[in-house]
């Protein structure tokens, strides 16, 4: 089973989660604007979009998918290895955008 969150271009959060091609996806809420332009910034500021992808295979994984300006990245790493696997700029970018989003859905 897989779940998570997409934010969309105008705040839109979505929730999702199923197994791969079952996908249920619905609208969960708005992130704050400011929060968005945030987010936005960290990705342009922290040169996320440099960082070279990867993407782990396996059960317990973590993922960031970031795609702007025509450009998409997926990280992907096993939950314990972070360290090992990938850039910790991703990993905090990653923390930083759930933070967000349990915060404007108030979770």
């Amino acid at each position: 089973m897989w779940s998570g969150y997409s934010i969309l271009p105008g705040d839109s959060i979505l929730e999702w989660n199923g197994r791969p091609g079952e996908m249920h996806t619905t609208y969960a809420g708005r992130l704050p604007h400011d929060t968005t332009i945030a987010l936005l910034h960290e990705v342009k500021a922290g040169h996320l979009l440099d960082v070279r992808p990867n993407v782990v295979p396996g059960n317990y994984t973590h993922t960031l998918s970031i795609a702007l300006d025509g450009s998409a990245h997926e990280f992907g790493w096993a939950s314990g290895v972070e360290a090992d696997s990938v850039s910790p700029v991703v990993v905090n970018f990653r923390s930083r955008c759930l933070s967000a989003i349990h915060k404007a859905l108030g979770r």
